[in-house]
């Protein structure tokens, strides 16, 4: 037991670093530059809106990202960013 402070403290400052690090994500102009549909895109939006509209979801916010890089420095690329209804319904 006396160990696993050392234990996490070390894990923290091996890991701390890249955590510590945040990047503001911002959507791409032309999602078809990732890979993207932007039809398929507008769809999904329709289907979350139509969640929103018919009372099923009270509110969600769709992401969707791809990930560049190797898979120690991976950057986050942010294809699609829409939020839908309210975090409160009444």
């Amino acid at each position: 037991m006396k160990f696993v402070r050392p234990l996490l403290l070390t894990i923290f400052l091996i890991g701390g670093g890249s955590f510590a690090v945040a990047q503001e994500l911002k959507p791409v102009e032309h999602p078809e530059q990732l890979g993207f549909s932007a039809s398929r895109l507008q769809r999904l939006t329709q289907t979350y809106q139509g969640y929103v509209d018919r009372g099923e979801l009270p509110g969600a916010v769709l992401l969707i990202a791809i990930g560049q890089g190797d898979c120690v420095f991976r950057r986050l690329v942010l294809c699609h960013r829409r939020p839908f209804g309210h975090l409160d319904p009444t």
